[in-house]
């Protein structure tokens, strides 16, 4: 059956891929011609090719409504590309029959509030003295708000918990020798310098104020944010030799963090990332859970970063790798399974075809839950 679907959506894709060619640079059509045919090809050989054809059909459907019409394009084009969508929409509908209409991949949602802790809004590295003069405790309410009314399946908090002679700390910066290639010698080093330790090999460092050391007061959780009883916290940059932005492993890769073992044990297919501060932690730990392979979700007023530029790199990147940034309001129907992105659907027609990737060996994986 997945071959003769794949058929089918195949020879349709063709004909809209056809239909897109004028204007050709629009983002609708180089979407169109640069991703959904591959996510389609990807179907013929995935174990899951039903579910997967779902949840493709869905993408379409709402493809065309949300870029098409949004985007208010030309209206013969419009109508002869949403007329060949609903052709392949009833194509998968005839051929995966009526019995598996509602049959969905069920996503197991985690929510991870990436370092909201003291020093990073009131404490020595509070992100509202760097050059963006963000206020980590904005974040604060609609965090709470989502822990209130968002039924998550789990929720991580992690937690930067560095030791006392920590690489990254600018007081510390003479207790390594740096290589003759750092543009900055240990006496002229500043905070937000970047130095360049000896190896091997040599290590790129960029210099915090001390921080979040182990047992102080700037390493504890805000007494605002509101923790769960069954919330799991995840420790980073233990590590004396070596930083940690990502809530999965070290910057050097050398060791990996508790998180990802934690959610494979949870089945976890979706992530819900927010915290402090954007451009460092938050958007190192979302470009990671998606090279991982995990749907990734970016929850842009629940953070705050330190330089704009940075900030908008972040975003890039994890628009780039199949992520989606999205608001506080727009989380509980997603969630749910009331509000389905397209880019969701491709990311996981991707990740079921490849045998190794999370989702692919998803422990318990079911349909029509």
């Amino acid at each position: 059956m997945a071959g003769a679907v794949t058929r089918n959506l195949n020879k349709n894709s063709n004909t809209l891929a056809e239909i897109l060619k004028p204007p050709g640079n629009n983002i609708v059509g180089v979407f169109i011609k640069e991703n959904l045919k591959h996510a389609i090809n990807s179907l013929t050989d995935s174990p899951h090719s039903n579910d997967c054809i779902k949840e493709i059909a869905k993408m379409l459907q709402r493809f065309s409504k949300k870029f098409f019409l949004e985007f208010n394009a030309c209206t013969d084009y419009a109508r002869k590309a949403t007329k060949e969508l609903i052709i392949i929409d009833k194509e998968l509908q005839c051929a995966v029959g009526e019995q598996c209409s509602d049959q969905i991949v069920r996503p197991v949602n985690a929510f991870l509030i990436v370092d909201v802790q003291n020093d990073f809004i009131s404490g020595s590295l509070d992100i509202s003295n760097c050059s963006a003069q963000q206020k980590g405790h904005e974040i604060l309410e609609p965090v709470n708000n989502l822990l209130d009314t968002v039924d998550f399946d789990a929720v991580f908090y992690s937690l930067d918990w560095h030791p006392s002679d920590h690489v990254s700390f600018i007081d510390n910066v003479k207790m390594r020798p740096l290589d003759e290639t750092s543009p900055i010698d240990a006496d002229s080093a500043q905070v937000f310098d970047t130095v360049i330790f000896a190896g091997p090999p040599p290590m790129k460092q960029r210099l915090w104020p001390r921080h979040c050391v182990q047992d102080s007061w700037g390493a504890e959780l805000h007494k605002d944010l509101k923790v769960m009883d069954n919330g799991i916290k995840v420790y980073k940059g233990t590590n004396p030799e070596v930083d940690s932005y990502s809530v999965f492993w070290d910057n050097k890769k050398l060791s990996d963090t508790t998180l990802n073992a934690q959610l494979k044990m949870k089945g976890t297919t979706d992530i819900y990332v927010c915290g402090l501060a954007y451009d460092v932690c938050v958007g190192a730990t979302a470009v990671d859970a998606l090279s991982v392979g995990y749907r990734t979700i970016l929850i842009d007023d629940c953070c705050r970063g330190t330089d704009f530029k940075d900030i908008e790199n972040t975003k890039e990147k994890v628009i780039s790798s199949h992520g989606v940034i999205v608001q506080s309001n727009e989380i509980k129907a997603m969630a749910e399974g009331r509000d389905r992105r397209p880019e969701l659907g491709y990311k996981l027609a991707m990740e079921l075809k490849n045998p190794d990737s999370v989702l692919s060996q998803r422990n318990g994986y079911r349909v029509g839950e």
